[in-house]
Formats: C-alpha cells, sequence, structure tokens
C-alpha cells in the first residue's frame, strides 16, 4: 500500500479572519479616499492649502477662465465680478462651492438654479437657469414679478425703465397671498386661452376666492371651490359670440350652477344649471 499524505486541514475561523481584514482594509482605503475628496472638493481645511500650495505644475496655475452658459437676464460681468470677489487670492480648488453657489443667489435675483463645475486647471463652468416670469403681484405697495409657482423674482421698481415695457401687458395678481395661490390659478384659466387673454387683473378675496377684471371692466366673482365647473360654465357664455356678454358690468359664479349677469343699465337675468 501507497503512503497517504496527510491532509492540511486549515481552521474555518482563520479564512473568516482573512476575509474579515480584507474587507476591513478595502472599507479604510475607500473611506479615506471619499473623506480626502470630500475635505478637497467642500472644505478649504489644511488638506487642500497644502495640495495647492505645493503643486509646481504650470498647468494648474492657469489664470483664471470663467465659462457662463443658460443667462439672458444675469450679465456676464456681474457673475464674473462675484465670483472673482469670492475667490480672492484663493485657487478655485481651495473654495467651497456650495459657499460660492450660495453667494451667487443672494447676490442675482433672477438666478433660480445654478451648477458650478471646476477643474485643477484654474477654470470654472458655470451652468445658470434663469426664472422666468409670467406675471405681475400688487402687494399694495409696490410690484413683483412672479414666475409660474408664485415665487417672488424682483421688484419692478428695480427694472430698468428700459426694460419695464417687456413686462406691461402681464396678468396683475393682488390681494394677500394671492402669489402662493398663482399656479392652481393658471391650471385652470389656461384650459381655455380665449377667455384667459381677456383677464386684465386678477385679486385674491379674504384669502379665500378670486374676483377678476376683464380687460373692458367686467367683474367675474369666482367661487372658493369647484373652480374647475365656474371656469367651465364661464366659457359657454363666452363661446360662439354669445349677445349676453355685451355692455356685461358683473358675471357672478359664487353659487354653485348659477350665474348671475348684471348690466350696465342695472338690469339683472339669471340662468341656472347652465
Amino acid at each position: 500500500m501507497k503512503n497517504k499524505l496527510p491532509k492540511i486541514i486549515i481552521p474555518r475561523i482563520i479564512i473568516k479572519i482573512k476575509k474579515t481584514l480584507t474587507t476591513l482594509v478595502i472599507s479604510l482605503f475607500l473611506l479615506l479616499i471619499f473623506a480626502f475628496l470630500g475635505l478637497a472638493i467642500h472644505k478649504p481645511d489644511f488638506l487642500t492649502k497644502i495640495i495647492v500650495n505645493n503643486l509646481k505644475s504650470p498647468l494648474f496655475f492657469q489664470p483664471l477662465k470663467i465659462i457662463i452658459t443658460g443667462n439672458k437676464k444675469i450679465n456676464n460681468e456681474e457673475i464674473t465680478q462675484i465670483i472673482k470677489n469670492h475667490l480672492g487670492n484663493n485657487h478655485i480648488v481651495a473654495i467651497s462651492l456650495l459657499d460660492l453657489q450660495e453667494q451667487l443667489r443672494n447676490s442675482l435675483p433672477w438666478l433660480k438654479n445654478i451648477v458650478i463645475k471646476r477643474n485643477l486647471l484654474n477654470q470654472l463652468h458655470i451652468i445658470i437657469t434663469e426664472y422666468q416670469p409670467i406675471a405681475l403681484w400688487f402687494d399694495g405697495a409696490e410690484k413683483f414679478l412672479v414666475d409660474k409657482d408664485g415665487d417672488i423674482i424682483i421688484s419692478l421698481n428695480k427694472i430698468p425703465d428700459s426694460e419695464k415695457s417687456e413686462f406691461e401687458n402681464m396678468l396683475i395678481f393682488s390681494g394677500l397671498g394671492a402669489n402662493k395661490n398663482i399656479k392652481s390659478f393658471f391650471n385652470i384659466i389656461t384650459i381655455n386661452q380665449n377667455i384667459s387673454s381677456l383677464i386684465y387683473s386678477a385679486h385674491w378675496v379674504g384669502e379665500r376666492r378670486w374676483n377678476l377684471i376683464l380687460l373692458d371692466g367686467t367683474l367675474i366673482k369666482m367661487p372658493e371651490n369647484n373652480i374647475y365647473n365656474a371656469w367651465q360654465n364661464l366659457a359657454k357664455i363666452y363661446n360662439n359670440n354669445n349677445p349676453e356678454i355685451k355692455n356685461l358690468k358683473t358675471i357672478d359664479l359664487r353659487i354653485e350652477n348659477k350665474i348671475y349677469l348684471e348690466y350696465q343699465k342695472n338690469n339683472k337675468t339669471t340662468i341656472e344649471k347652465i
């Protein structure tokens, strides 16, 4: 009989220890990489300063180049000046992009969103998204441009006179909290563009419903609830050149399934269940 070699048995616990140590080393290595990157990108701490002060490559110390896209209302010079003031004598790697974004947001009223990218060649890529004004909101003292969500952009008083004509024909909202209800209002009135184009202003009454003034001076009293149905009923009056819309003073839609028409001559007509 041939002699059999003794089997070498490795205890399972040793294998488990090796796997655990390997996993731990990899985890620590990745953690150090992410921690270093996080500090280099967001915090101008000693690690970043050491890198900036010791890198001697001529490519690293190229003149600052700022590339800006997406802006129309905000001019490049204004953005560039804010960035340069924020940088001071620092390289772009040594600053927090979050802090720079915050400063730009606070300084530029037309700025809605901003993305900032940088590289080691001292280049900043600024991607701008501006607010798109859709109406004017009058707070009782001054008018503000607002977007489709009712967010206030800028006071009309701060816009140069040469540019104000661009916003003269916008729908005017008024009333306490009117700007916070603009989005839902536009969702309704845009269903019928023929009628919405006739609205001159909208007043938020008692923080619960709208009064509309048309271009011809007609007052439309909207209900507190079921605005969609009321708007559809209004469309029936204005469609097909209805003769009943002539010389109107008031259209009252506050009572469900009823429309009260008041004419300039003070005679009233009631139309029920339209």
